[in-house]
């Protein structure tokens, strides 16, 4: 049995690939998230779903950079794999439900 916890993609409906898209990078082993992710980009959009979920932005070792960035620390040489961390894909805050 896997233990391995799935990236959870919560795409609007109507969201287009230009689109804002929120990205969270959780640890698997305490729960923990970076909710503002380092990037070389100004934001991230759902043309950039594939990357985290199947691209480059997939695997352990990159996610693993973008965690020790994100709390000051060196950059590690970690392993490949799809089990230490997963990521929650979403529209920004202001844009979940309501009237605006």
């Amino acid at each position: 049995m896997s233990t391995t916890k799935r990236d959870i993609v919560q795409r609007p409906p109507t969201a287009s690939d230009d689109d804002e898209m929120r990205v969270v990078i959780v640890r698997n082993s305490d729960g923990a998230q970076i909710v503002d992710v380092p990037s070389h980009k100004p934001r991230y959009t759902w043309a950039d779903e594939f990357w985290w979920t199947e691209g480059n932005m997939g695997c352990d070792c990159n996610r693993a950079l973008c965690w020790t960035r994100a709390h000051g620390e060196p950059d590690a040489d970690d392993e490949c794999g799809h089990s230490r961390f997963h990521v929650i894909l979403s529209a920004p805050a202001r844009d979940q439900g309501g009237d605006g």
